[in-house]
């Protein structure tokens, strides 16, 4: 690349950056409505991934978290040796399944049968009951 060329394109991406800044700027009061929903996403789904390197260390509470040993994957080998790991998998299918056959079907059917009501007012009364209760 000669001279000339790559000064046109730091010049391009310049003039670019810029633009898209100037954009932003223009629009600063929408891209202000994000923040709070940006503060929410850092607090609560990116800040906390940092304790997931916990399953990979021999925690000691006098280090801390940050330095603590680092074990790598014994804690899942001890895991996935014990025989109750297994039950509570096993038994936590069951519940979700048993669940899924009970529970799913009555707001399905409870929800045909309001639909099906003809008069109006005693469609809406119970459809509001039943919505402000949850």
């Amino acid at each position: 690349m000669t001279e000339a060329t790559q000064s046109r394109t730091a010049e391009f991406k310049k003039t670019r950056f810029y633009k898209v800044l100037q954009m932003v700027w223009k629009r600063r009061m929408v891209y202000s409505l994000m923040i709070p929903g940006l503060i929410w996403y850092l607090l609560f789904a990116y800040f906390p991934m940092g304790g997931l390197s916990l399953a990979f260390k021999e925690y000691k509470a006098n280090l801390g978290i940050w330095r603590s040993p680092w074990i790598g994957m014994e804690n899942f080998h001890y895991v996935f040796r014990d025989p109750a790991f297994f039950d509570s998998v096993v038994r936590t299918i069951i519940i979700n399944f048993g669940r899924m056959l009970f529970e799913f079907p009555f707001p399905v059917l409870l929800a045909l049968l309001l639909n099906e009501l003809r008069v109006p007012k005693f469609k809406a009364t119970p459809h509001n009951v039943i919505v402000t209760k949850m």
